[in-house]
């Protein structure tokens, strides 16, 4: 029996050798003794989790404050030694004790240094010789080989009940998800049974309909025929009345004649009467009669055989996804999701799958399902709208099946490549503003600072540049477009001086080499004309920043029309800083401090506008440059927000081109390519970066 002392002493030994906090043993892993420089001692798991991401730990003991700022981190704490150092003593301790071998009860107390394979158990040196002889079957061996013989069947069996556990959790876990799907068979047969009960009293009620509409007529035409007859014996009594009274005054006057002809009048008309009174009595009153008892035996067999109940063993109860290696922000995404039963055999009922894509900002996103019956096999394609973790969860029957559910990580969408960098050498930008592409895919870039536009192949090769006007020095431009049809490159000439910077009034016209064609100005008519655009008839269109308008010049230079002023309100503007053409010839207008895009028909009248000022999807923050491309999708640079959303036409959000991995800056104006690439002008990173967003 212990004594308290001995008591008292394990107690104090299993407070030293266990943290206090988590009262779990030290060890050599995440549990290693650490000794603070207040000489308390707590596990490395233990300190980790109380630090945190904070620079500094407070005791728990002493609540003395521990510096953990770099190099001082938890892992560097010294060791306590003198806890390791015990722990390792008892252990040597309780290995020596385990090795000592109690005596033989039948053969005074020998040392069992024998095992006995046929009985399984340890014997002495005498139990040999008597009781486990090996003439008589027994196979003798010694104890330290059976221990390690017996060890390794002992680790075999834990290994097979290890197994066994991992199993049952798996079992366990399929059989939770049948439960899942379950209650959701049992929920939608449900609502299925109410659905068509619900059709089935609908066709009880429109036959309810039919019988009464039939009672109805039957009794109004009854209900005619017999006034129809009152109203002939009325008539038929007021004649007779009549005549009654005429045949009286007749008798009194004693006039053969007259008497005779009364006489035959009045025999006529009781003859008729006699005559209409057998045809009445010919004629029944048809009344209906709703018979309450017909088809009641009908229906009863009928109602029987409403719906039916029917055993299905096939649920889903494995999903396995298969997720792509690489998703990006704006590029269609595929990822395939295969559905088995328990028995591991395909589910074949994949109509009754559904995946929902859940982004993050807790949106659905759509996408398009292409399902095998035969493999139970889904492949699901979707666009994701922005970067971040997308979840994928899987229902049956419109719920969630247990544990059926991943984590998509989508890329943010980066440039695949950049033209240029600062500086004033070919190829270099200071400050680019603007991109416009040929029918080649050549682009020209408007590159502000050094005030001239770049020619860049399709390849990306620098090709020549050009200056825009002598006046290098006040002069520039901050717009581009090319006219489809001649191929003349137009921009507005803007001053470029502090002093003036008001004054942009001149559309200039240059041949693709660089030679100045044509020069239109428009003093008093317009003010800061930043930005063109043409459209398909070769109409020239100009923004104004600071009138608030949008000017529309045919191609010979004459104003077509004019529209917009100052405001919020639809066709109104507030500083408009970009222009692009659409389908149909569609005019689209940045509006810049409304932070709003809006359409016009080619006449210039108001068709939609969308965004908002925000950061949210769909909103801006200062938007700048648009561009249409050939499927009717609308990019808008979101300068604020540094980055560039796409919309459907009409302005339906589809999806955002963030670059988180290389930060627009100030990004300006933008173009599209015949491929699915833009090209944006990424002004205050001096050089233009080159997307796939499609």
């Amino acid at each position: 029996m212990a004594t308290p002392s001995c008591g008292r002493q394990d107690s104090k030994m299993e407070e030293l050798l266990n943290c206090p906090i988590c009262l779990d043993p030290y060890n050599d892993g995440d549990k290693t003794p650490k000794l603070l420089p207040c000489h308390h001692t707590f596990c490395m798991a233990c300190l980790r989790r109380l630090a945190g991401r904070n620079q500094y730990l407070d005791c728990p003991n002493c609540r003395q404050k521990i510096n953990l700022s770099s190099p001082n981190t938890i892992e560097s704490l010294q060791t306590n030694f003198y806890i390791t150092n015990v722990k390792e003593a008892i252990h040597e301790q309780n290995e020596a004790s385990s090795k000592i071998v109690s005596g033989c009860k039948k053969h005074a107390n020998q040392p069992l240094a024998f095992f006995c394979k046929k009985c399984e158990v340890p014997i002495c040196r005498d139990c040999t010789l008597m009781d486990h002889k090996e003439t008589t079957g027994h196979v003798t061996t010694n104890l330290d080989d059976a221990v390690k013989e017996q060890k390794r069947f002992l680790e075999i069996e834990i290994m097979e009940a290890q197994g066994n556990v991992m199993s049952n959790k798996a079992n366990m876990s399929l059989l939770e998800s049948e439960a899942t799907n379950l209650r959701a068979i049992k929920d939608d047969s449900l609502v299925r049974l109410e659905q068509s009960f619900k059709h089935y009293q609908a066709i009880l009620m429109q036959r309810c309909d039919q019988l009464r509409t039939e009672i109805m007529d039957q009794y109004t035409n009854q209900k005619e025929k017999l006034g129809t007859g009152t109203d002939q014996l009325m008539s038929s009594n007021t004649n007779l009345n009549s005549l009654i009274e005429e045949c009286t005054g007749v008798l009194k006057r004693d006039e053969v004649f007259d008497i005779l002809a009364y006489k035959s009048k009045i025999a006529g008309k009781n003859s008729e009467m006699r005559y209409l009174e057998q045809t009445r009595d010919a004629q029944d009153t048809v009344a209906v009669k709703f018979d309450d008892t017909c088809g009641e035996e009908l229906i009863s067999q009928c109602v029987s055989h409403l719906g039916s109940l029917q055993l299905t063993t096939s649920l889903p109860s494995i999903v396995q996804f298969k997720l792509p290696l690489c998703a990006t922000a704006s590029l269609m995404c595929t990822f395939s999701v295969l559905i088995q039963k328990r028995n591991r055999q395909a589910f074949t009922q994949v109509s009754s799958i559904s995946v929902d894509i859940i982004d993050p900002s807790d949106d659905t996103i759509d996408s398009i399902f292409t399902a095998s019956s035969q493999s139970g096999q889904i492949d699901i394609t979707f666009r994701p709208q922005i970067s971040g973790p997308h979840i994928a969860n899987v229902k049956y029957l419109g719920q969630p099946i247990k544990g059926a559910k991943a984590t998509i990580d989508v890329q943010s969408n980066n440039p695949v490549s950049r033209l240029g960098s600062k500086g004033c050498d070919p190829g270099m930008f200071q400050y680019p503003r603007a991109v416009a592409l040929d029918p080649h895919g050549n682009a020209f870039i408007v590159d502000t600072g050094n005030c001239r536009i770049q020619k860049f192949s399709s390849q990306g090769k620098f090709q020549h540049h050009f200056k825009i006007t002598n006046d290098t020095d006040n002069y520039s431009t901050c717009g581009i477009a090319i006219d489809p049809n001649s191929g003349l490159i137009i921009c507005p000439e803007v001053n470029i001086d502090a002093a003036d910077l008001a004054k942009a009034d001149t559309i200039m016209f240059y041949t693709p080499d660089g030679r100045l064609r044509q020069q239109l100005s428009y003093p008093g008519t317009m003010k800061r004309a930043l930005c063109t655009a043409i459209n398909s008839q070769g109409d020239i269109i100009v923004a104004d920043f600071e009138l608030n308008a949008i000017f529309v010049y045919d191609k010979h230079g004459r104003l077509v029309r004019k529209f917009g002023e100052a405001g919020s309100g639809p066709g109104q503007f507030n500083h408009p800083t970009f222009v692009c053409v659409g389908l149909d010839d569609t005019m689209i207008v940045a509006d810049g401090e409304n932070h709003r895009i809006q359409a016009f028909d080619r006449e210039g009248q108001f068709l939609y506008e969308f965004g908002g000022k925000g950061n949210a999807k769909g909103q801006f923050k200062m938007p700048f440059g648009v561009a249409c491309d050939k499927h009717g999708n609308i990019l808008v640079v979101d300068g604020g927000n540094k980055r560039v959303q796409i919309f459907k036409q009409g302005g339906i959000f589809t999806s955002c081109l963030e670059s988180l991995n290389d930060r627009l800056s100030a990004p300006r104006g933008l173009a599209v390519t015949q491929d699915g690439y833009v090209m944006v002008a990424d002004r205050d990173n001096h050089c233009v970066k080159k997307f796939k967003y499609m």
